[in-house]
């Protein structure tokens, strides 16, 4: 009935206009990685070809995951290549990794989520990526670590006492005086 194939064209088209905004909202990339070919085919989504522009990658990159090695920060590509490891031993993966950028650009760090399709009898044939931006997060993370172990070093001798409070919970974790006074609870 060309009345239902119109209908479902209509509904397919959009689900589409749904997914593309969700993907956008969400500053997700997307992407398909074919396993037997090695081969990383990107989203046809304008934000997540958007994005591979700006780090100069093409729609389809073969030779995966070693094309994609010179673009990670060198500490994290063993985590990186074990990533791949899994997915083609057909286990979802993920992980978090640095990015290489060009000269005057800001550190990236990406957060990688593969979910593998297998065939009937359980051979992975490819796996569905998304990639989210966390550097903002990242960098959140470090200060919190930085502060926090300024704060359990410091020992100024102007220093009256210091605490260590979760607001949150309305806990008070940890107190260290001038006087000696010292308490420690566990979380």
């Amino acid at each position: 009935n060309i009345d239902d194939l119109m209908q479902a064209k209509e509904k397919l088209a959009a689900n589409r206009r749904i997914f593309e905004e969700t993907i956008r909202a969400a500053k997700m990339i997307m992407w398909e990685y074919d396993i037997p070919n090695r081969r990383v085919i990107a989203a046809q989504d304008d934000f997540s070809r958007g994005d591979w522009q700006k780090f100069g990658l093409t729609e389809i990159i073969e030779n995966v995951p070693e094309s994609l090695v010179p673009y990670i920060e060198e500490e994290d590509v063993p985590r990186f290549l074990a990533m791949y490891a899994e997915v083609e031993a057909g286990r979802d993966a993920s992980g978090d990794f640095w990015y290489k950028v060009n000269a005057g650009q800001e550190a990236r760090c990406e957060r990688i989520i593969y979910s593998v399709v297998k065939d009937a009898s359980g051979r992975a044939l490819k796996a569905y990526a998304i990639g989210r931006n966390i550097t903002a997060e990242k960098k959140l993370e470090e200060r919190y670590i930085h502060e926090l172990s300024y704060l359990q070093h410091s020992n100024e001798y102007n220093l009256l006492g210091k605490s260590r409070s979760n607001l949150t919970q309305n806990k008070v974790h940890s107190y260290d005086s001038i006087s000696g006074d010292t308490l420690s609870v566990s979380a």
